[in-house]
């Protein structure tokens, strides 16, 4: 993983259009064959629903993850929380996580931040946190959007 310089940054802008958008496009479809949208999940024993993502993979930017909203959405359509408790490992919490859940839960991200690698915080945040401006997380491959997502709600079914 590299960060942009701002020269970089100036270079995109100037030769590439619509390379944030691309870059998201890109970032969904970085899981292998064998991987899914996430790497961890629990359904709430209440509602059935999910009541947590969490995406840990190979490539060491899940946390990066946590901004594929429109996916997110489709999973969490009442809405949802997140946390970075470590770089490599996003996770994205229900909104409708029942209050037992959500102890259950920030207990997992302490304990995930005390061990991280790259220890980023072990707070909560609500998604409207992490927006992008000009629909940079939209998909271009809706259909590769639609199937990943429905590939985690299968796991759950």
């Amino acid at each position: 993983m590299i960060y942009l310089t701002r020269a970089e940054y100036k270079h995109l802008n100037e030769t590439q259009s619509d390379w944030q958008r691309r870059s998201f496009e890109n970032l969904r479809r970085l899981t292998k064959e064998d991987e899914y949208l996430c790497t961890h999940f629990q359904q709430s024993e209440q509602s059935k629903n999910l009541s947590f993502i969490v995406f840990m993979h190979q490539d060491g930017i899940g946390s990066s993850r946590i901004l594929l909203s429109k996916e997110l959405e489709k999973l969490f359509p009442e809405g949802y929380f997140v946390a970075i408790p470590d770089r490599s490992c996003g996770v994205a919490i229900s909104k409708d996580a029942t209050q037992s859940e959500l102890s259950e839960i920030k207990l997992l991200l302490k304990n995930m931040y005390k061990e991280a690698t790259t220890p980023m915080s072990s707070e909560l945040f609500d998604s409207n946190d992490f927006e992008l401006i000009n629909n940079w997380t939209s998909p271009i491959d809706i259909d590769y959007s639609n199937e990943i997502t429905n590939q985690v709600k299968t796991l759950y079914s």
